[in-house]
């Protein structure tokens, strides 16, 4: 969902980073679902790619789940 909503919007990942206040490395974790992002993070990131942040919050509880579970990616 995030790589596809930042495809949309033709911004890279340095770009977003940039937008959001973040690292290009934190991006990429949270990106490969290797780590929660803050949920002052989730807010920027809903507002930079122009998503619900409900969408975000679920995605934020299934990432959770996933990484409390052992498993590396969610999905």
């Amino acid at each position: 969902m995030l790589t596809s909503a930042r495809r949309r919007k033709a911004l890279s990942l340095s770009e977003l980073a940039e937008h959001c206040g973040s690292s290009v490395g934190k991006l990429k974790h949270i990106f490969g679902g290797k780590m929660i992002p803050s949920e002052e993070l989730l807010i920027s990131l809903a507002t930079s790619l122009d998503l619900p942040l409900a969408e975000l919050l679920d995605l934020h509880r299934e990432l959770y789940a996933a990484l409390r579970a052992g498993t590396s990616r969610i999905g």
